[in-house]
């Protein structure tokens, strides 16, 4: 209750089901503070992520290492009483195993591990590095790391998993692609479609210098299309070490097909922005740890009720 709905909807479903008289205000604030339980609950032992087997040189006997991969991004959330918006830290885990195409356009995760929080940068580090622990345990892993162009991300990448790939998500990069395209066939969408499918195949082998190239080709550049340019440029010479997509590709690994900004509509989006909706940091802390140990797939949501229930008097 709480978790997959909004407040007022929940409310009404558990009066109905339960015919407890029960205040809606009561109802959001014990699902808040059951989220803050929760979330102190499972973080904490401070850690590091045990990154030893990145780099061991294998023998003969040693088994290919296992590839996970760690996502992370972040989703301005509305908090009331003046405070604006805060960044939602939002972070996903899960191994290449779990990936199945679906299509040649088409895939879908089974298994994946999420975290959230407000709180600081440090804080989100903890937790990404608690939870990539629990997920990767002893076994020989290989982590890839997906992420935007946000220069908290990769420094958070490479001091927690040096020796990991570095991969600028494919889905945030294409946004600025698309940027390009709408201000330069405004109203034209089937050849911003064209353009835009043109720039990701060259994208694709890795050829992005002339990407840059076709995008100065446009004649008579507005104020709105330079622009769009310039942030593309930029976007592409800053993470130049991380769009090799050919290699990528090449080694069969995922370069982000909106895996990671799913991650933030499944745990913030979808609950916490709805309109006209605003939250205290507190109850907007409880309500993401909820969600992410709710839709995560291992046993950390049941865990956390079985203890509450071992707790109990």
């Amino acid at each position: 209750m709480g978790v997959s709905s909004e407040f007022p909807n929940s409310h009404s479903l558990f009066q109905k089901w339960t015919r407890l008289d029960l205040t809606q205000k009561t109802l959001a604030n014990q699902v808040e503070k059951t989220g803050n339980q929760l979330q102190t609950q499972e973080f904490q032992v401070r850690c590091e992520p045990d990154t030893s087997s990145q780099f061991e040189i294998p023998n003969q006997e040693q088994e290919p290492p296992d590839l996970l991969y760690v996502g992370v991004d972040g989703v301005m959330t509305p908090l009331n009483q003046k405070q604006g918006y805060k960044e939602a830290k939002v972070g996903v885990i899960f191994w290449s195993k779990d990936h199945k195409k679906l299509g040649k356009k088409r895939g879908v995760i089974r298994q994946r591990e999420y975290v959230a929080t407000l709180k600081s940068r440090g804080e989100f580090r903890e937790r990404v590095s608690q939870l990539y622990n629990q997920v990767a345990g002893k076994k020989n892993t290989k982590t890839v790391f997906l992420g935007d162009g946000a220069h908290w991300i990769w420094a958070m990448a490479s001091e927690q998993f040096p020796g990991a790939v570095e991969i600028l998500d494919f889905f945030h990069l294409s946004e600025y692609v698309w940027a390009v395209a709408k201000a330069a066939y405004p109203n034209k969408e089937d050849y911003q479609k064209d353009w835009v499918k043109t720039q990701q195949q060259l994208l694709k082998k890795s050829e992005w210098t002339t990407v840059i190239e076709n995008c100065h080709h446009f004649p008579k550049k507005k104020k709105d299309l330079s622009k769009a340019i310039t942030n593309l440029e930029r976007y592409l010479t800053n993470n130049q070490s991380r769009i090799d997509y050919r290699s990528y590709l090449k080694a069969g690994l995922m370069i982000g097909s909106g895996v990671v900004e799913s991650s933030n509509r499944r745990v913030v989006t979808q609950r916490l922005k709805q309109a006209g909706m605003h939250w205290s940091f507190f109850g907007a802390e409880g309500v993401m740890a909820l969600r992410a140990a709710y839709l995560s797939n291992s046993t950390r949501w049941s865990n956390f009720w079985s203890s509450l229930s071992y707790n109990s008097p």
